[in-house]
């Protein structure tokens, strides 16, 4: 049996990338997690990657390795590692392995430390002759440069079949007896005896008879009084500490944590479900979502004027029915910090607009794999905003392995801004007037950025067309108006 890596440079030795292709990438020798070198992925706004494409077999499975670890104290970003089948021809057949790391787990290099990235991909499906390894270290502002090291994608070959063990060998005769040994040294001498008891103690003489009481004598006249009185004691010890009061539920500040039970909505004694979370909070309130995974079956609907539904870094949504994650209605609702994915695509979005001045911030929405072309995909979808959403507001998501990261209704309007979508069909504007500034796009591609649909108003905000690619990190556009 032998076991081949298939990627080539996998730990930098070679002082560059090659044959990897980068993006906001490069090597460092200051940093490594084994040798000399690591390949050095640029942080805060940057989309950084680093992806090289290896040779595979079909049914073949692997196992992936990798070192990451971040230069600096800051809060580390999201990373993405995957590995995508493909046949000779470049065509996308599927997933292998997507491994999402969140943000604020990878261990400091200055101190030594490395987290270390062990997976094993499902079977390369008919038709795969080549594989994409892709680590991208995705947009967060403020995010510290991430280190990645000794990349490994593993091949176990099994040479020939292992001959039949042979019959066993006749037992051989006994051996003849060895001869007597001498005898022993003779013993030591034995202990002493035990000393004699004691005799016995002899007895106690006669006590004495008492003497007589004598007379008492006269009381003697009372003394003076003594002198000033004395100084105060001192205090005694405190008495015991009564029982705490409890806490009374601030319905400004609501608290969730996946599985807890009986709960008042405490930060200390926090609500099991969203749904209770929402259902307490009262208007411009704050529903804090704690790290854990919430599994979603029905619709969780947001009406309050003003609520905040705000994760925390190991916050994880999972939509386990085709049906809307969150129905947001209403004004100025916010919802931020969220990892929102779902157990099996489906013809669906995870979250629908209806009303005014909403927000979308700094979450992270993606579909599970889906093989084949993106043309065939189940239709799922980040959000959709519905006909009369207007000034809602797109800032620094991360949407990928969608079929489309939104479909936007005619009429609505609002602002794409500084988002990253990859593995898509692209933004879809359908009559709908959203102003996209700063988005970029990651790997794998998206099959167009952004498709204007028939209907769709010429002029601003989306002409000129190259005004529009140029703004957005050259973006594809389909212009169907």
């Amino acid at each position: 049996m032998s076991i081949d890596d298939l990627i080539i440079n996998g730990s930098f030795e070679t002082g560059t990338l090659a044959p990897w292709t980068g993006s906001s990438a490069s090597i460092t020798s200051q940093y490594s997690h084994a040798g000399s070198y690591s390949a050095r992925l640029a942080g805060g706004n940057a989309n950084s990657f680093v992806f090289q494409f290896v040779p595979v077999q079909a049914n073949n499975r692997y196992e992936f390795i990798a070192s990451l670890s971040k230069i600096g104290a800051a809060l580390s970003p999201i990373i993405s590692i995957s590995v995508g089948y493909y046949d000779a021809a470049s065509t996308f057949l599927g997933y292998g392995l997507i491994i999402t790391i969140p943000s604020g787990r990878l261990p400091i290099a200055d101190n030594g430390e490395w987290l270390e990235i062990y997976g094993n991909t499902s079977a390369a499906p008919a038709g795969a002759t080549q594989a994409l390894i892709l680590i991208n270290k995705l947009p967060q502002a403020g995010s510290p440069d991430v280190l990645t090291d000794d990349v490994e994608l593993l091949e176990v070959n099994v040479i020939g079949v292992p001959g039949a063990t042979g019959a066993t060998g006749v037992t051989g005769a006994t051996g003849a007896a060895g001869a007597t040994g001498a005898t022993g040294a003779t013993g030591a001498a034995g202990a002493t005896g035990a000393t004699g008891a004691t005799g016995a103690i002899g007895a106690t003489g006669a006590t004495g008879a008492t003497g007589a009481t004598g007379v008492t004598g006269v009381t003697g006249a009372t003394g003076p009084a003594g002198g000033a009185t004395g100084a105060t004691g001192a205090t005694g010890p405190q008495g015991p500490t009564g029982p705490t009061g409890s806490v009374e539920p601030n319905p400004f500040h609501v608290y969730v944590q996946a599985g807890a039970v009986g709960g008042n909505g405490t930060q200390a004694n926090p609500f099991g479900t969203i749904q209770e979370g929402v259902t307490a909070v009262s208007p411009t309130g704050t529903v804090h979502i704690l790290g854990g995974t919430y599994l979603v079956s029905s619709t969780i609907t947001v009406n309050k004027q003003g609520v905040i539904i705000k994760g925390y870094p190991d916050t994880l949504i999972v939509l386990q029915a085709a049906v809307i994650a969150f129905l947001v209605t209403g004004e100025g609702v916010t919802i931020q910090g969220l990892t929102v994915t779902s157990d099996n695509p489906y013809a669906i979005e995870f979250i629908q607009f209806a009303g005014t001045n909403h927000k979308l911030i700094d979450n992270v929405i993606y579909g599970p794999p889906q093989a084949g072309d993106s043309s065939n995909w189940v239709v799922n979808r980040g959000f959709v905003s519905q006909g009369n959403v207007t000034n809602l507001i797109v800032q620094d998501n991360i949407l990928y392995s969608l079929r489309q990261p939104a479909y936007l209704n005619p009429n609505s309007t609002g602002f794409i801004i500084n988002n990253v979508v990859f593995n898509s069909r692209g933004w879809v504007v359908d009559r709908a007037i959203f102003v996209f500034s700063g988005n970029s796009w990651g790997i794998p591609e998206n099959a167009v950025d952004i498709a204007l649909l028939i209907g769709t108003p010429t002029g601003a905000p989306y002409d000129p067309l190259t005004a529009l690619s140029n703004n957005n990190s050259n973006a594809t556009i389909s212009d169907q108006r």
